[in-house]
């Protein structure tokens, strides 16, 4: 489960601090006499989920559950051999998040909201199912969107994945 809500739209400061991402990093062939220099990388992926209100009444977005093909959320290692982040003990395809202090999103107007995941590759023929939580007038509302996987799609350690979201 997602560690720290995101605090309003468009909000990044929960990728960082103390309860953050780890980074790894390594170097080798360094002589004995001196200091090494690491290159730091983050472990995890982030989704960026850019959510396009198309509807006539304004949306606050409470939270977002994903069901991935592959584990989302779970144990890792870093192989040094070739500098790749793997998960480990199987791990879960299913992760959420809440957003707290969300401001109202007018119509054709969008909101970002940002999901730390496990590295992971969303293979051509899967599915990468997202349920959007919303409060419209009121009344809290869950809408399911299904992205179908026409070809491969990487969520890299360290990088950003957007994906667009149109709530109607």
């Amino acid at each position: 489960k997602y560690a720290d809500p995101q605090s309003g739209n468009n909000s990044m400061s929960h990728l960082a601090g103390k309860a953050a991402f780890p980074l790894v990093g390594w170097a080798s062939n360094v002589p004995a006499g001196e200091f090494p220099t690491l290159k730091m990388k983050n472990v995890a992926s982030v989704m960026a989920f850019h959510i396009t209100n198309n509807q006539d009444k304004d949306i606050i977005v409470n939270g977002i559950d994903v069901i991935a093909p592959d584990p989302v959320q779970g144990q890792v290692a870093v192989d040094f051999t070739t500098a790749d982040v793997v998960s480990v003990s199987g791990g879960y395809k299913f992760t959420q998040m809440t957003v707290s202090d969300g401001t109202p999103i007018k119509t054709g107007e969008k909101g970002i909201f940002y999901m730390g995941v496990l590295p992971f590759t969303a293979e051509a023929g899967t599915e990468l199912v997202v349920y959007v939580n919303v409060t419209i007038d009121g009344k809290t509302v869950k809408q399911k969107f299904v992205k179908n996987m026409t070809e491969s799609v990487s969520f890299n350690s360290g990088c950003i994945k957007a994906i667009n979201v149109s709530y109607t």
